[in-house]
């Protein structure tokens, strides 16, 4: 099995947000988050971070943000 690293890219990341439909879902606004979420926790897992991804959340500012902006992107469409 690759390393993640080999497997997700900015390319991957570029190729699913070009392919989004005109009509978008309201959910699909949370892809942002979740893609970078998932890129920031690839580099600090090669960083050897990665062992406690519930406590990387808390002390990795950007990583946090990324899931308080998808929670808030959540409670925004659902509630709307």
């Amino acid at each position: 099995c690759p390393p993640v690293g080999d497997r997700f890219t900015s390319e991957t990341a570029s190729r699913i947000v070009r392919h989004l439909p005109a009509d978008v879902p309201p959910l699909l606004l949370t892809y942002p988050f979740v893609l970078y979420a998932l890129f920031r926790f690839e580099v600090l897992a090669r960083l050897g971070l990665g062992l406690e991804p519930e406590r990387l959340v808390w002390i990795d500012p950007p990583l946090f943000f990324a899931v308080l902006g998808w929670f808030l992107t959540v409670l925004f469409v659902l509630y709307q």
